[in-house]
């Protein structure tokens, strides 16, 4: 599997989808209305970005994203507040968005594995360390 249809959207009552272990080099930005989506498994993919609308998935509670080629993660990342698993080891990382800050609730379960210099954003709150 290489690509998926914008009509994966239409999709209103998927509660997970797991698509490890395919050729997925991007996302349709029509995921995000998968309002639903409790669970989101992308392991092992090509992905090198995720579409804005990642964002807009407020029920999700795992992201698993390990293993692709993910440099930069959207700013809105920060939007899902119901996450509670969040794998991105084995990327290529090289930023966190400032509002990865909001996600501070889940920082023992976040796995990053970090192979590469990340800089999160000078903008984010000095006085509180994602990482302590």
């Amino acid at each position: 599997l290489t690509s998926l249809p914008e009509s994966i959207g239409e999709l209103c009552n998927l509660t997970s989808l797991w698509l490890s272990g395919n050729n997925l080099t991007s996302l349709p930005e029509s995921i995000g209305k998968l309002s639903r989506l409790t669970s989101l498994s992308l392991n092992g993919n090509k992905l090198t970005t995720l579409p804005e609308s990642i964002g807009n998935l407020s029920n999700l509670t795992s992201l698993r994203l390990s293993e692709n080629r993910i440099i930069n993660l959207p700013e809105n990342i920060g939007n899902l507040s119901k996450l509670a698993s969040l794998s991105l080891s084995g990327n290529n990382l090289k930023n966190l968005p400032q509002s990865f800050i909001n996600l501070s609730s889940i920082f023992p379960s976040i796995e990053l594995r970090i192979d590469r210099f990340i800089n999160i954003a000078e903008s984010a709150q000095p006085e509180k360390s994602i990482f302590s």
